[in-house]
């Protein structure tokens, strides 16, 4: 194996982070707005999901072999031309922006509602913005080793509540299938949402130390996260039944009080607790990324001053997506926008690389490098 450099992750590292960019605070949440749309079958439309990041996942890996050294800012003026790839980029960076504002704004509601009542948004927001401005500037190595800590404190959290399956009824499950495939498939429309931050892996990738594990970790990554979405939906449905889950603003905590330890009296203050942890390093991780791509655009600043820098404007941000109402109101009309210019401008870069010559390529990108 290659030796890792000063600014390079590893594979692994690589994957961690690509799940931990996906899965943080909205997951607790998600079985509610699926059981909506599918029903019992819910945990089904998860699987059909899953299609939106192995599709970018698939885009990154031919991008990944056609340019294994340049990222997709760089990429995307190569075709489209200074203007316009500089414009696709910062439309890029905005979503980055969005998610580590709204999924602050979500472990501000969850904390307020369960943990810290006493504390106003402000001051909890500001502490997780600082946490991952924090995070962020230590930039992508150090982003890689947390991501793969954490990453092992999610499973431990994600299989203690296994309780469920000697709590619960298979009843709540049944019968499979159902609901019409028109149902599920609307259902995995809504989950499309919740896999959010694959997209991070089109700046990363270049970074890998071992690239020729690039591929396998990509898909291992959207296999993970899709098993792991599929349990949570599974088993909330399984322990609560889906006359109950919408009553729950986040029903999977309701799924934790089915483990009973010595001495805890309340697992639920446990989780919640710890998966702040997890759902902070997603925001690090969006932090991170939008950081980076704005630092493309003002070459030569420092990374670390940056960061700091940025804190405020992203706090600010943050606060205006306190209103859990207009939190929810805005992802739900605002991520199939993201979600359709991903895949129609990515898929547009990808067709490009491979229409033009290398050739053609290397003389813009050397005019542009002039």
């Amino acid at each position: 194996m290659k030796k890792v450099g000063t600014n390079e992750i590893t594979a692994n590292q690589y994957c961690f982070i690509i799940i931990g960019t996906m899965i943080g605070i909205a997951i607790l949440s998600a079985p509610k707005d699926l059981i909506k749309a599918s029903g019992q079958d819910a945990w089904i439309s998860v699987i059909f999901g899953m299609m939106y990041p192995f599709y970018l996942v698939i885009m990154g890996i031919l991008l990944f072999k056609r340019y294994p050294d340049k990222n997709i800012l760089q990429i995307s003026k190569i075709c489209f031309g200074s203007f316009i790839g500089g414009l696709f980029n910062f439309v890029f960076m905005l979503q980055f922006l969005f998610f580590a504002a709204t999924r602050s704004a979500g472990l501000d509601d969850i904390l307020q509602t369960y943990i810290a009542s006493f504390l106003t948004p402000a001051k909890l927001i500001a502490a997780f913005i600082l946490a991952a401005a924090f995070t962020a500037s230590f930039e992508l190595k150090v982003i890689g080793r947390v991501n793969e800590m954490i990453f092992y404190l999610m499973l431990i959290l994600i299989l203690c509540p296994i309780a469920v399956l000697r709590d619960g009824s298979i009843l709540n499950i049944m019968p499979v299938l159902q609901n019409s495939i028109g149902k599920i498939i609307v259902g995995s429309i809504q989950t499309v949402y919740s896999y959010c931050g694959v997209e991070i892996l089109f700046i990363i990738y270049p970074r890998i130390a071992d690239k020729e594990n690039m591929v396998k970790a990509s898909l291992k990554a959207v296999i993970v996260t899709a098993l792991i979405y599929v349990w949570f939906v599974f088993s909330t449905i399984y322990y609560l039944d889906i006359d109950i889950v919408p009553k729950y603003g986040w029903p999977f905590l309701s799924v934790t009080s089915s483990v009973n330890m010595p001495v805890i009296n309340n697992f639920r203050y446990i989780f919640l607790f710890l998966w702040s942890i997890v759902a902070l390093k997603t925001i690090s991780n969006y932090f991170f990324t939008f950081t980076f791509i704005f630092n493309d655009f003002f070459k030569g600043l420092d990374f670390k001053k940056l960061c700091y820098a940025m804190y405020p404007f992203v706090a600010y941000v943050t606060i205006l997506f306190s209103d859990e109402a207009f939190r929810r109101n805005i992802l739900r009309k605002a991520a199939p926008n993201i979600i359709l210019f991903n895949i129609i401008g990515i898929t547009l870069i990808v067709i490009i690389t491979y229409l033009k010559k290398e050739g053609k390529y290397e003389r813009k990108t050397n005019c542009n490098s002039n």
